[in-house]
């Protein structure tokens, strides 16, 4: 559970980015947070969430 936490917070920082105009963090999208946690060598589970249940922990992203 440890290692996927820091996977998933790696993840956030990887895919954030912030706003060009006025330097505000942009939420990265839930594809971009995907692939990185994939790139990381996790997968989905058939419900589609990378995170157990147990841990209520889920990355902050945006549909596209």
């Amino acid at each position: 559970m440890h290692d996927f936490v820091n996977a998933s917070n790696a993840c956030q920082r990887e895919t954030s980015r912030m706003n060009q105009y006025n330097n505000a963090p942009v939420i990265p999208t839930c594809s971009s947070v995907i692939r990185c946690l994939a790139g990381k060598g996790y997968v989905s589970s058939p419900s589609g969430k990378f995170d157990a249940e147990e841990l209520r922990i889920g990355a902050t992203c945006t549909a596209q």
